[in-house]
């Protein structure tokens, strides 16, 4: 999870700066009005992609780490059964033991 989270702003960044410099040479900015929008745009458009994509990331990785530990949760309610199980078994064989030896 704090991978996602560390690097997501990066690739976020990188994608930005790639798209900004591609839509930049692209549109051949010349001081046209119609070439900065269309680039901003383009800049605009690939960080709310990259920002979605992080928080999707993010979302799937919490809900991956929440069912790892539910998983654990079980696997150790399932071990202290199975610790309850054997002392209740081992105290029934010690009481027996002891119904012997009174008799």
């Amino acid at each position: 999870m704090v991978l996602v989270i560390a690097v997501s702003p990066i690739v976020a960044q990188m994608t930005v700066e790639m798209t900004a410099n591609a839509s930049w040479c692209e549109y051949n900015l010349s001081g046209s009005f119609h070439g900065k929008w269309l680039a901003w745009k383009d800049v605009s458009f690939a960080y709310v992609t990259c920002s979605i994509c992080a928080w999707i990331f993010t979302c799937i990785e919490f809900a991956v780490a929440k069912a790892h530990d539910h998983v654990v949760l079980q696997q150790q309610h399932q071990v202290e059964l199975q610790a309850k199980d054997v002392m209740y078994t081992q105290i029934e064989d010690i009481t027996q033991i002891l119904a012997i030896r009174a008799s």
